[in-house]
């Protein structure tokens, strides 16, 4: 099962889809990845070296407004 999910999975700058698998959280009823937004951040912050207000621009540019279909990944806040 967990084939069916690598191409839902955002991917790094560096092209890297297993960089946020640490902030999976959970798969919602309709098999949609959910994923904590913190912990996002915090592992961008640390993997490019930014401040999070930096990971936070670049991950709403690039992940968090991104529309890839029905099966787009769900980003919760968790704190």
């Amino acid at each position: 099962m967990a084939e069916d999910f690598e191409s839902l999975k955002p991917i790094g700058q560096n092209g890297n889809d297993s960089m946020y698998d640490d902030a999976l959280i959970g798969i919602s009823k309709d098999g949609r990845l959910v994923y904590s937004i913190e912990k996002m951040i915090e592992i961008y912050s640390k993997e490019y070296n930014t401040t999070p207000d930096e990971a936070i621009d670049w991950l709403e540019y690039n992940t968090f407004n991104t529309f890839v279909g029905e099966m787009t990944p769900i980003w919760a806040y968790t704190k």
